[in-house]
């Protein structure tokens, strides 16, 4: 069943969308951490704006405008451009229209023989595959907000994780809680009823959860910006 949510709550999450969106169509874009240092804070607090977590007074949304070199006016057009898209609805971290393809083309293939470069492509796609099927019919997509794996993975970037894929030693994973709670972080090990993880920042560490504790741990298959 759906959540419903306060009218200010989904203003709020509607602003932190639009100021995404901003920033992320910026050339070249700031991450997190640049926009949270210029408003004097952390990239992880910065993005608690984005996502709705936090709300934004009027004086910190002028602020943050102001870092991102947008007004007022670029602003209502990010809100009206979010609110007029098809966008996959997310509840709970996990996105519930899994219906939409991704598909891209496939083409000849290219190699360098003894004479040069010898290429099997007619100009037109051989087929074209879907991502979803590719990655995983359960694939899923999360934004990273701490600093403990980089420079793995940094604040703000993406990682795309299989609920259907364990990972292997050493592999990224992102971890969900019972409490709700979903962590990345890199798979070490499993024993005597404990998850091991490995996490890098501020110094390499290896810790243990208890799998009492944990309700998945899924394969990362793709991570970036």
């Amino acid at each position: 069943m759906a959540t419903t949510i306060s009218p200010r709550v989904a203003e709020q999450r509607l602003i932190g969308a639009a100021l995404r969106h901003i920033r992320e169509n910026r050339d070249p874009k700031p991450s997190l951490r640049a926009i949270g240092l210029q408003i004097g804070m952390s990239g992880a607090a910065y993005q608690k704006y984005e996502t709705g977590e936090t709300r934004i007074d009027p004086d910190r949304l002028t602020d943050i405008l102001r870092a991102l070199d947008a007004d007022q006016e670029e602003l209502e057009l990010a809100r009206a451009h979010i609110m007029a898209g098809d966008n996959p609805v997310q509840s709970g971290g996990e996105f519930r229209d899994r219906t939409r393809q991704f598909d891209i083309n496939v083409f000849g293939r290219a190699r360098a023989g003894p004479i040069g470069m010898e290429v099997y492509d007619a100009g037109e796609p051989l087929r074209t595959i879907n991502m979803r099927s590719l990655l995983g019919p359960r694939s899923d997509a999360m934004e990273v907000a701490g600093e403990s794996m980089s420079p793995w993975v940094e604040p703000g970037e993406v990682v795309v994780f299989d609920r259907d894929r364990f990972p292997k030693r050493n592999q990224g994973c992102v971890v969900e809680m019972k409490n709700g709670q979903m962590l990345v972080k890199q798979y070490v090990k499993t024993e005597d009823a404990n998850l091991f993880l490995r996490e890098l920042v501020p110094e390499t560490r290896v810790f243990n959860l208890p799998w009492s504790e944990v309700k998945g741990v899924y394969a990362v298959t793709v991570r970036g910006g």
